[in-house]
């Protein structure tokens, strides 16, 4: 029986799992005979592993070696009888060791002539360091039999393939193995460049994981955005019928449920209606995936999916943290301002306005954003299509001091109207600590009455626009070097006095 022992040499990873190629030669034979093919990954699904032949080699009767069918004498087996044999050895130069440190001792021995004491001593320390440099080159070559063991056991554990090989010709052929391993995947990471002028670098890179059990090294590596595990069929859509519906008691799915015995008959008016509740509270989604997008990788697009060639070749450990690739690099043109939001922070924040045109996806991303190479956070993208403009919030801006504190709050009870009137005075205080001077966006809010009862009356705005729909306020305020610049707002809210007033953000 001949031995294939294939070598990896590429992979095409998916979000959930990675199609394996390995290669390897081998010397045959002209005649029918058998190959064992070995390397095939322990986590590989079996039902997808094929052996590619070279033209003129006819495969036959593939299938997968029982691991009880393989022979005792293991290469395994051997690793084992040399460590045993180098632990022997450890034992008796030890004991070699304790012989001499014992012989020290000549107060028992009249006989012993002066020249033999001054000659043990003088040989004792020599001695002793031979036998320790020996010990210590047997434990090293443990260790390296230990690291051949460990890799050997795990070699001998993996599945093998068994094929039927009718050659044409004694030579050396080449063959191919390709499987599914699902201990495989990729991830896309989204990263925000800026420097706060130029237009915002929005980079796609790809962190790529594996678990099969072997290290990726120097293999050729793309990326699928695709998944084969979850393509499934195309829907089909059942009829659609229209019925009264009558609630049926909250408990009666509950006690279906708990009562499987309860007789067919008597739970039949039931059942349709507490299994249309059951479907409507067991029903969920699965989140759409993200539509990673690359750019210093080769895109070829095919019917499915977009495979996303990398270049060169490819290291990727087991385990880990995985290895990073970046994918693409993308220009966002940016409008870039300063921005508080008093009443909800105490900070300043440096904002990107993006079209929302201008994005490479549609679907909400977390990116890091470095602002001048330095990362400043995480900032959560939105690819709401309903909206024109998108804020992007690139970190604190530390050169504009903001404090907001209420100034003043008077209730007064109107007899004629019987209302109940509060007014409400805020005072936001804004300092430039830079030598430069800034124009910063604040946003405030008023509330607003959604009941014909409650009525709110402006009474001080300090320049801000007002939308009377939500309440909010805003306003461009320019911030001279080293100034400070004080906003007042003031409203009133009237309400019947013998009711209670609250607050409600929805």
């Amino acid at each position: 029986m001949a031995t294939l022992n294939t070598k990896l040499v590429s992979v095409k990873v998916y979000r959930n799992g990675a199609e394996i190629t390995r290669e390897g030669t081998v010397s045959l034979s002209a005649g029918t005979q058998l190959l064992e093919v070995c390397g095939i990954s322990s986590n590989a699904a079996l039902d997808t592993v094929r052996l590619y032949a070279p033209e003129g080699v006819v495969c036959a009767n593939q299938h997968f070696a029982d691991p009880s069918d393989r022979p005792e004498d293991k290469p395994s087996d051997k690793i084992r009888e040399e460590l045993d044999n180098l632990k022997k050895k450890i034992s008796i130069r030890e004991l070699q060791q304790e012989l001499w440190k014992t012989n020290g001792d000549f107060s028992s021995r009249a006989q012993q002539s002066a020249e033999d004491v001054r000659n043990y001593i003088r040989d004792l320390p020599t001695v002793l360091e031979e036998l320790d440099a020996e010990i210590a080159g047997y434990r090293k070559e443990i260790k390296k039999l230990e690291r051949d063991l460990k890799e050997q056991t795990r070699q001998e554990s993996l599945p093998v393939l068994t094929a039927e090989l009718t050659v044409p010709r004694n030579a050396v052929y080449s063959f191919e193995v390709r499987y599914f391993d699902y201990a495989a995947n990729w991830t896309p990471v989204y990263e925000i460049h800026t420097d706060g002028e130029q237009p915002m670098e929005l980079r796609t890179r790809a962190r790529v994981h594996q678990d099969t059990g072997e290290d990726w090294k120097g293999v050729e590596m793309s990326l699928f955005t695709g998944n084969p595990v979850t393509s499934g069929n195309l829907p089909e859509l059942p009829p659609v019928y229209l019925k009264i519906r009558v609630p049926a008691p909250v408990a009666s799915a509950l006690y279906k449920r708990a009562n499987y015995n309860t007789s067919a008959k008597s739970m039949a008016p039931m059942d349709a209606e507490a299994d249309d509740e059951m479907v409507e509270m067991e029903e969920a989604y699965e989140a759409p995936m993200m539509r990673a997008v690359t750019g210093n990788a080769a895109i070829r697009s095919e019917e499915t999916m977009t495979e996303y060639i990398l270049p060169g070749r490819w290291d990727v450990p087991r385990s880990g943290e995985g290895t990073m690739a970046d994918l693409k690099t993308d220009t966002l043109p940016a409008v870039y301002r300063i921005a508080a939001v008093p009443s909800a922070s105490p900070y300043a924040y440096l904002v990107a306005e993006v079209a929302v045109t201008e994005l490479p996806f549609s679907e909400g991303i977390d990116a890091a954003v470095y602002y001048k190479e330095l990362y400043t956070g995480n900032a959560y993208i939105s690819g709401d299509l309903t909206k024109e403009t998108l804020d992007i919030t690139l970190g604190q801006e530390e050169r504009v001091h903001v404090s907001r504190k209420e100034v003043a709050q008077k209730t007064s009870t109107s007899l004629f109207k019987g209302q109940k009137v509060t007014e409400h005075r805020f005072e936001t205080r804004m300092t430039n600590l830079s030598s430069d001077p800034i124009k910063i966006t604040v946003k405030d809010q008023i509330p607003v009455s959604r009941e014909k009862e409650i009525t709110v009356e402006t009474v001080e705005l300090s320049g801000f626009s007002l939308d009377k729909e939500t309440g909010l306020l805003t306003k461009e305020v320019p911030l001279p070097a080293g100034e400070t610049v004080t906003l007042t707002l003031s409203y009133k809210v009237a309400w019947p006095k013998d009711k209670q007033l609250r607050e409600t953000r929805n």
